[in-house]
């Protein structure tokens, strides 16, 4: 077999199997990460309800509905994620420290997810976002908030 004739049936695999590695290395990128470190991939949260809560510690009404998000997060795990994003992008070690003062049980980013899921930043605290289980933000609430009112918001 001549080498064009060699070629000609080898390059729609090659080309096939740069495109495949080409899909398999985009999609595993993170969108983002914990502050633990732990990889996040907002695709993998589709079918759930996604609540995003920007906070502050210096904030007295985002310290208050801690405790709501937090029930909320442990007792509707099947379907709603919680995630907080500190309004400061604090360094990781300062938030995790922070997190355990005020015993935040919900993922918490390293940084801020606005930009990739489409949402606009605020300048007001608390600010909360719920992204619906197709990945559409549905509703974005300002002030505190608690476990009725964000059950209330995605109709569970």
């Amino acid at each position: 077999m001549k080498t064009k004739q060699v070629l000609r049936l080898l390059l729609p695999t090659l080309v096939l199997l740069c495109g495949m590695f080409a899909l398999v290395s985009c999609s595993s990128q993170p969108d983002a990460y914990s502050i633990t470190g732990k990889p996040i991939s907002f695709k993998n949260f589709i079918g759930k309800w996604v609540v995003i809560n920007y906070w502050a510690d210096w904030c007295k009404p985002c310290i208050t509905e801690i405790p709501e998000l937090n029930e909320l997060y442990k007792q509707h795990k099947k379907d709603v994620v919680v995630i907080g994003v500190n309004y400061d992008q604090l360094p990781k070690q300062k938030q995790l420290a922070l997190a355990k003062k005020l015993h935040i049980d919900y993922i918490l980013l390293a940084s801020n997810p606005a930009k990739k899921l489409g949402i606009k930043d605020s300048s007001v605290l608390p600010a909360t976002y719920i992204i619906n289980p197709n990945g559409k933000l549905s509703d974005a609430l300002l002030g505190p908030q608690n476990q009725k009112k964000l059950l209330n918001e995605m109709r569970l």
